[in-house]
């Protein structure tokens, strides 16, 4: 038992290991983003032996271990580093719904055959998939990492068109040759724009609550207003 307790006291202390868990996270996050929009939009059936809900099994529990190191660590350090672990345990729980969010595109997936196309909205839809997904997404994670505020603000301010963009594009409906899978959830879900409205909006809020430098005052969590039509991320 003394040599646990002493160990927290060591050079890779708790709250720099609930750190790396984050990183893994959010690599995790992205990497299930990613093949989600493959399966939603660039294949015409999911393969049967995709299995994402694995995948999000693994970010929920790096968040639960996150919150037991940050929880821990404040037990021996007391009020020292409140600040940065409070906000830590902030930053986890937005990764934790983007991959929901992710998984859920999936879900959609496999709800539609053949693959999901904007119709009039393709253009304006691709290019805010393409900068959700192949900006947002792996510079905010090297914002993150590389603890850099100024970059994280430049990026936020540079996709603040996003959000208002993708809230232009209607929801979407059945499609030409698009035929709902049988027993499927129909219209559960309002489709690609606003899955990745709440992407956006909660890898946007990961990135505006980190850094944080202990004395500061801290951001309140504010958890985003779910796009009307997008069905709540599913639990675990």
């Amino acid at each position: 038992m003394l040599k646990g307790f002493l160990s927290l006291f060591h050079k890779d202390s708790l709250l720099d290991q609930a750190l790396r868990d984050t990183h893994t996270m959010l690599q995790q996050a992205e990497t299930m983003v990613r093949m989600a929009r493959q399966t939603l939009r660039e294949t015409d059936q999911v393969p049967s032996d995709f299995n994402i809900s694995l995948m999000d099994q693994v970010v929920n529990r790096y968040e639960s271990e996150v919150r037991r190191k940050v929880f821990t660590h404040l037990t021996v350090m007391g009020n020292e580093e409140v600040y940065p672990s409070l906000v830590l345990i902030s930053i986890i729980i937005d990764v934790e719904r983007v991959g929901d969010y992710a998984k859920n595109i999936v879900e959609l997936a496999r709800e539609h055959e053949p693959r999901l196309t904007g119709g009039p909205y393709e253009t304006e839809l691709s290019r805010i998939e393409e900068q959700v997904i192949e900006r947002l997404l792996p510079e905010g994670r090297a914002c993150f990492q590389e603890n850099d505020s100024a970059a994280a603000a430049r990026l936020i301010a540079d996709l603040a068109w996003v959000n208002p963009a993708c809230d232009r594009i209607p929801p979407f409906h059945q499609h030409p040759g698009r035929r709902p899978r049988a027993g499927g959830a129909g219209g559960v879900h309002a489709g690609g724009p606003r899955a990745l409205r709440a992407l956006s909006e909660a890898h946007q809020l990961a990135l505006a609550e980190h850094p944080h430098q202990p004395g500061q005052p801290l951001r309140p969590h504010r958890i985003p207003a779910r796009p009307a039509g997008l069905a709540a991320p599913r639990g675990r």
